[in-house]
């Protein structure tokens, strides 16, 4: 019989959304709004850019401006820097994005990619608690049931409102 060879998936991701993503928020103060609201460091894919994008969302909390120079600063205070991938990655990033205008596409597309990932990584505890036989069946799918419920509670928060937005 012959061996199948057996070629590694990639988990789902959009390295172009990735960047897309970071570089708008470095021009735009309403993009970083948006990807704040929307997105979590866990979202992102490249470990680079969960570094990034957890300065980003530090400045944006502190009140500071988020832009190349900051991002910078930030990381390399922070010893992230060469994890984040130096200066030129970040100039890379800044210069890939063109406009800030499609941040909604963007955001929407590092959200599925997660979402995806999230239900890959529960099918597999699935299959190997199903194979293992344990937990009891009942004590499996209400743990399955509510791994999901947790999973699209999360998914979309486009129709909610910023709290700062009601009390102004």
């Amino acid at each position: 019989m012959a061996e199948e060879t057996r070629v590694p998936r990639v988990p789902p991701h959009s390295e172009e959304a990735e960047q897309s993503v970071l570089g708008s928020m470095m021009m735009d103060h309403d993009a970083v709004n948006a990807a704040v609201e929307s997105l979590t460091p866990e979202d992102f894919y490249n470990v680079r850019h969960s570094e990034i994008f957890r300065a980003m969302v530090d400045l944006n909390r502190e009140g500071r401006d988020i832009d190349l120079v900051t991002v910078k600063d930030r990381l390399q205070a922070s010893g992230k820097l060469e994890a984040a991938g130096d200066m030129r990655y970040l100039t890379e990033i800044a210069a890939a994005v063109p406009s800030s205008y499609h941040i909604k596409n963007y955001i929407r597309i590092v959200r599925e990619r997660a979402l995806y990932r999230k239900y890959i990584s529960l099918g597999n505890e699935i299959l190997g608690s199903a194979y293992g036989m344990d937990p009891s069946i009942e004590d499996l799918s209400e743990n399955v049931e509510k791994r999901v419920f947790g999973i699209l509670q999360n998914r979309d928060t486009q129709d909610f409102v910023h709290i700062r937005d009601i009390l102004v």
